[in-house]
C-alpha cells in the first residue's frame, strides 16, 4: 500500500504536509519493531521530515521504558533538525497543571529540549 500523503496546511509563507503515522500506543515491554517498521514506512516515501509532532496520554506520569525507546529510534532516523522541532499535544489535562506527564523525560529522549 502507498504512503498516506497526508494533508497540505498553508500558514503564511509556511507550507505544512501532515502526515499520521502509527502510533506506540499499547506497547507491551520493549517490542518496538513493528510499530517502528510502520512509522518508517510510512514516512520513507515522503521525503525530509522537518519536525515531528506527538500526541501524549496527560494523565501518564512516566514515559514508560517502551514508548522512550521506541521514541529515541524514531528520532534517531531522522535530520538534528527535526529533533530541534518537536511539538506535544498533552490529551486528557485541561491545563498545563493538570499534566501528570514528565516532560523531561521526552527531552531525554529526543535529544533535545522538548
Amino acid at each position: 500500500a502507498a504512503a498516506d500523503p497526508g494533508r497540505t496546511l498553508t500558514l503564511g509563507p509556511l507550507k505544512l504536509r501532515i502526515v499520521d503515522t502509527p502510533g506506540f500506543g499499547g506497547l507491551n515491554g520493549l517490542e518496538v519493531e513493528e510499530p517502528l517498521k510502520g512509522i518508517v514506512d510510512c514516512l520513507r516515501p515522503l521525503g525530509p521530515v522537518h519536525a515531528i509532532g506527538l500526541v501524549v496520554n496527560g494523565r501518564e506520569s512516566i514515559m514508560t521504558s517502551a514508548i522512550k525507546c521506541a521514541l529515541t529510534e524514531v528520532c534517531s532516523l531522522l535530520p538534528s533538525t527535526a529533533r530541534e522541532n518537536v511539538l506535544v499535544v498533552f490529551t486528557n489535562c485541561s491545563t498545563e497543571t493538570h499534566c501528570n506527564f514528565r516532560q523531561q523525560g521526552l527531552s531525554e529522549a529526543v535529544h533535545h529540549t522538548v
